[in-house]
């Protein structure tokens, strides 16, 4: 879950980059990124839950 949620402070700094530099391209691939890079938190956070769950 480290990796995934550094992943997406990474793209969160190329996406003020690519903002910067007004670069419409690289800015649609990144937010493409970010948004599966938060939807792959989102879904690890769920499983962390469940197996909280289950082993209490």
């Amino acid at each position: 879950m480290e990796k995934a949620e550094a992943r997406i402070k990474d793209l969160e700094e190329e996406l003020s980059l690519a903002a910067l530099e007004a670069n419409a391209e690289r800015l649609t691939e990144l937010n493409e990124a970010y948004e599966q890079a938060k939807t792959r938190v989102e879904e690890l956070l769920m499983e962390w839950e469940q197996l909280a769950d289950v082993a209490s």
